[in-house]
Formats: C-alpha cells, sequence, structure tokens
C-alpha cells in the first residue's frame, strides 16, 4: 500500500513496440485488494498504491497461439515420426477440405513442413472458435464485473496514457469497489465485451481516448 510505480516505454519507441500480453482470464494488470472481499468495511487507512503506465500495448489474448502451433506440429511430427512422407500430409490436407485435388495441395503446400504449418493453422482456428463457444457460453448472462479483464483496478488507482488496451476474452479496462482509473489519449478497442467499466462506486475517467470495436460497449 502506498507505493508508486511507472512503467513505460524507452522514448523514442512508438506505440505497439512495447506489448504486454497474458492469455485467458489472467489480467495484463492487476491493482487488487483480496481481503476486502473478507471485511469490506475494515478501514486499512495510508495511501492506496498508484500505477502510471505510458505508451504500451496492453492485450489479453484467447490463447497463445504460438505456442498451440508448435506444439501441434511436434505433436504431429512425433506421431508420424516412422511414416513421414509428402503424400501423408497431401492426404491430411485433403481430408482436412483444405484442398480439392493433389495437384492443388502440392501447389500450396510443396513441403512436408509448409503442409504441416497448414494443417496447424486449420486446428489452431478449430480451437479458438472452440473456446470461444465455452467463453461465451459461460458468461454471456454475467454482469460485466464477471467477465474476465485486460485491466482491473479495485484498489488504488492506474492512470494509462498514451496506451492500447485489448482483450479477445472479455473487457478491456475494469473498475470496482475502491478502484479508480483515469484513460488519456489510449486506445480501448476489440474487447470482447466492453471496453471501459466502472462498477460498485467506482470512479474512472476519460479523455481524448478511442474506445471502438467491442462487442458490448464502448464504456458501462
Amino acid at each position: 500500500a502506498g507505493r508508486s510505480v511507472v512503467i513505460e516505454a524507452a522514448e523514442g519507441l512508438k506505440l505497439g513496440d512495447v506489448v504486454l500480453r497474458t492469455v485467458g482470464a489472467v489480467p495484463v494488470l492487476s491493482l487488487s485488494d483480496a481481503a476486502f472481499v473478507k471485511d469490506p468495511l475494515v478501514n486499512r487507512g495510508g495511501v492506496m498504491p498508484r500505477v502510471v503506465v505510458r505508451g504500451i500495448v496492453l492485450e489479453q489474448g484467447l490463447m497463445d497461439k504460438a505456442k498451440y502451433r508448435a506444439q501441434w506440429i511436434d505433436r504431429v511430427t512425433e506421431e508420424n515420426k516412422m511414416k513421414e512422407t509428402r503424400g501423408l500430409y497431401r492426404r491430411m490436407l485433403l481430408e482436412a477440405g483444405l484442398f480439392k485435388t493433389p495437384e492443388e495441395a502440392d501447389a500450396e503446400c510443396p513441403s512436408i513442413e509448409s503442409a504441416k504449418e497448414r494443417l496447424a493453422d486449420l486446428y489452431l482456428a478449430a480451437a479458438e472458435r472452440s473456446l470461444v463457444r465455452e467463453l461465451e457460453g459461460g458468461c454471456r448472462d454475467l454482469p460485466p464485473e464477471r467477465w474476465p479483464r485486460a485491466v482491473e483496478v479495485t484498489e488504488g488507482s492506474v492512470v494509462l496514457e498514451r496506451c492500447r488496451v485489448s482483450s479477445e476474452a472479455g473487457n478491456g479496462v475494469y473498475c470496482g469497489r475502491t478502484g479508480a482509473a483515469r484513460l488519456h489519449a489510449c486506445e480501448v478497442i476489440q474487447c470482447r465485451a466492453s471496453g471501459v467499466v466502472a462498477a460498485e462506486g467506482s470512479h474512472c475517467e476519460v479523455s481524448w481516448s478511442l474506445l471502438a470495436g467491442c462487442g458490448a460497449f464502448g464504456a458501462v
């Protein structure tokens, strides 16, 4: 409690050069007080923590796509290590419905490695769709505070300046309880739920910022 932390991109770097990213329901940045849930009436006193973030991209992804692709390729390589041939992967491409003829498959994927990468992309897309169905099925009827969020502030304050926030899993910025947030010259975009959520009597100030491409509301 009472600490102030500044996280900023080095001078000369443009927005997008520094990215902080998590996947799933894990916030990129979280200021919270777990003890508040047990006893919200206790006056803890002192100065609340404060975090200032400047010129950084904060992304909450649905899944680690690069890791999934690499693991899928490693697995299919191990399963077929005694019988790896161009014909095997040609057949897999055709059975997956990616191409109509062997000639088309050979033209688009001339090597075993390129065929593996194309198949990995196919299964990655299927895995993403499955995660989206699970997420929306489990969160559709929940209030905004129950969705995952890229930035959460339920204690102290967070100041975002010239930042970009996005969440493939839920909300961009969530304020609750005694938390406060200030966004200046920021972009909160491509959030599956809402861009900015202020709930439970919290305070959130947004100025000179873009809220766009969110599945529910820009701000609520």
